[in-house]
């Protein structure tokens, strides 16, 4: 194998560690990628390994808006991902500014290599718990339609309850209280009319006297 085709082999090779290394990070274990290809595969022509990037690559695109975002920033800022290097920068500054700048910055080195250090011992948190969480995902969405629907059927069960309330309250109270007041009336009217009949009586019982 020549030397161009090695180079060729590592980088490809490179890029998919790289692409396994971010599809990881954005779905763990589960992930479509994995999906898509279940079993491991020996390592197969160039272009057959660049078009799987590729498709890799889109998978990822179209499924995180996250790296959608980033290969648009590239594609429009490119300086942004391919600074020029340090080398570059030295040359044009002399040594004494050099030392200058590296006493100044010496106290951001120390706390550099102390946060690094942190990091380095700090433990790797346990996969299979956030695994666990992306199962239970099915049954979080269902359970939360579940309550939807429920406070869905609670403002109905308001509705109806209210139109209920008003409607005893016209038809049972208002209603009621309309009915005493023509019993009343016709109550009074009939009192009315027997001592009218009563005086009548009366005022005949003593003239036949």
């Amino acid at each position: 194998m020549s030397a161009g085709n090695n180079v060729t082999v590592e980088t490809l090779t490179l890029l998919e560690e790289r692409l396994q290394r971010i599809d990881y990070a954005l779905n763990g274990y589960n992930s479509p990628l994995e999906r898509h290809q279940p079993t491991p595969q020996p390592p197969g022509p160039a272009t057959a390994r660049l078009r799987h990037l590729e498709k890799a690559l889109q998978t990822l695109t179209l499924e995180h808006e996250a790296v959608a975002n980033t290969i648009a920033l590239h594609n429009t800022n490119p300086s942004l991902f391919h600074p020029g290097g340090p080398a570059e920068i030295a040359k044009t500054l002399p040594a004494d500014s050099l030392a200058s700048v590296v006493i100044s910055h010496a106290s951001l080195y120390t706390s550099t290599c102390t946060n690094l250090s942190a990091i380095q011992a700090t433990p790797i948190s346990d996969p299979s718990s956030a695994a666990e969480l992306t199962k239970l995902q099915p049954r979080i969405e269902q359970i939360s339609a579940k309550q939807e629907q429920q406070a869905r059927q609670v403002a109905e069960l308001r509705s109806r309850s209210a139109k209920a309330v008003e409607q005893w309250y016209s038809g049972g109270v208002l209603g009621m209280g309309e009915r005493w007041a023509n019993w009343e009336e016709r109550s009074r009217d009939a009192e009315i009319l027997i001592r009218r009949k009563e005086a009548a009586k009366k005022r005949e019982a003593e003239g036949l006297i």
